[in-house]
């Protein structure tokens, strides 16, 4: 009989404890998680003041301890003028409608809901035109240094780019694969003179000399007893070429979010091929046994999975 009559007692109780929990959670979910990494930052900010880390440090601790030191970041943001690659990539106009922002964010509006927003809206793959008979590809900016670590918490003080646009070692290494469409690669860099000078790399020796004939060439290692021969000149052969570059908006550090671009481009013409356009929303980690957690957790638009990888994405609009 007692356990009849605590059974609904003990029912309710659950209910209570479970909408609590629930309540919890919505509560945090309806905090943009830029105001929930503010929050974590000023958490490190006040223990990396507490042990003179980082920007604290006077001197009395040693700089070999560089956990504080993304604090450095805290007051800056990505520069899309930071020099001629950075400002070529924002200079690109893309095709209407794509160039105009759509209005979906509203003050306040939870991260999630405006992040949904905007990967129903604005995420995904276009192709304007593709061609064919493509020789040769130009990655338009050298690598980018990513954010790793407690950089993390910082998502926009470093200049994020989709992942595979702008990283020379990951297409060097299937240039000599028969995957690789085309002849040749060719990476641009500031010569020291100030002017821009290209590295065109080959698969094997007997491409470049197939190709460049006696020209005089160069090695550069890319993994353990791996490189490939490249000549460097100052005339590009690439009509096409491809860039990635970050998507930031005003709205953007309020809700945690951050966004990336991969544009396929005619380069005589800065035609817009085609692009793809993803979104990552970024919260800091839960906190475990009451210390600061030290990474975020970032996640993509649930589309994302359907966006070709940026090599697929390139031969799929440049075809050999």
């Amino acid at each position: 009989m007692l356990r009849l009559l605590l059974a609904p007692l003990l029912g309710a109780l659950i209910a209570v404890l479970a909408s609590c929990r629930t309540l919890d959670d919505a509560s945090a979910e309806s905090t943009p998680y830029g105001i929930q990494l503010r929050e974590r930052i000023d958490q490190w900010d006040r223990w990396c003041r507490r042990e003179k880390l980082g920007p604290y440090n006077d001197g009395t601790r040693s700089k070999a301890d560089a956990t504080c030191d993304f604090l450095f970041l805290k007051d800056k943001r990505w520069d899309p003028d930071a020099d001629e690659f950075s400002r070529y990539a924002h200079s690109i106009k893309l095709p209407a409608p794509h160039d105009k922002v759509l209005t979906i964010y509203r003050p306040g509006v939870s991260t999630d809901s405006y992040f949904r927003a905007l990967c129903s809206n604005e995420a995904g793959e276009w192709v304007f035109r593709s061609t064919s008979g493509v020789t040769g590809v130009m990655q338009l900016r050298p690598s980018i240094e990513r954010p790793r670590g407690l950089n993390q918490l910082l998502p926009h003080a470093l200049e994020h780019v989709a992942y595979g646009s702008a990283d020379d070692i990951n297409w060097l290494s299937v240039l000599d694969s028969n995957s690789y469409p085309f002849s040749f690669f060719e990476l641009p860099y500031i010569a020291p003179d100030r002017s821009i000078r290209i590295h065109r790399y080959y698969g094997s020796l007997e491409k470049l000399q197939r190709h460049e004939g006696d020209s005089s060439f160069h090695w550069r290692s890319y993994g353990p007893r791996l490189s490939a021969p490249y000549v460097d000149t100052s005339e590009s052969r690439s009509r096409f070429g491809f860039v990635g570059r970050g998507v930031l908006r005003a709205e953007f550090e309020e809700a945690g979010v951050y966004g990336t671009e991969l544009l396929v481009i005619d380069l005589h013409t800065r035609e817009v091929l085609a692009f793809t356009r993803n979104f990552y929303a970024v919260r800091p980690a839960p906190n475990v046994a009451g210390q600061i957690g030290s990474e975020a957790i970032t996640r993509a638009c649930p589309n994302a999975p359907k966006l070709r990888p940026a090599k697929e994405f390139v031969s799929f609009v440049l075809k050999g």
